[in-house]
């Protein structure tokens, strides 16, 4: 990945959003998509690239209502953590770069499955 594509990248991770804003959070979720698979793809990895596409496209109704429940700090830590990502790749730090991205699937995953489920046992029988 080149300095221009990463620098672009990097803009995408800078965009705030209101959490509470449906357009805002479907402008984030564009953009982190965007970012996601242009990492994935960069790697060369076409079965990968796929497997990431279709989990994106599969998770977007949970991560909305992650988002808006407060994960990530609202967006606010996933676009930071995006930004370390795509500084370490532009630093030649692959490795850095892959343990990054997982770190923070990792902690998406775990807010994302504990706002599912307190989402669950909040609502009435």
């Amino acid at each position: 990945m080149d300095g221009g594509e990463i620098a672009r990248l990097s803009k995408l991770a800078e965009r705030g959003f209101d959490a509470g804003d449906a357009k805002a959070v479907e402008r984030f979720l564009a953009a982190n998509r965007e970012i996601h698979l242009a990492v994935v793809n960069a790697a060369g990895n076409q079965r990968a690239a796929a497997i990431v596409e279709r989990l994106l496209d599969d998770s977007e109704r949970a991560r909305i209502l992650a988002l808006r429940a407060g994960a990530a700090a609202g967006g606010q830590r996933a676009r930071s953590e995006l930004q370390a990502v795509l500084a370490a790749i532009g630093e030649g730090d692959g490795a850095r770069a892959r343990e990054l991205m997982a770190d923070a699937i990792r902690v998406f995953r775990d807010e994302l499955l504990e706002r599912l489920q307190r989402a669950t046992l909040d609502r009435p029988l």
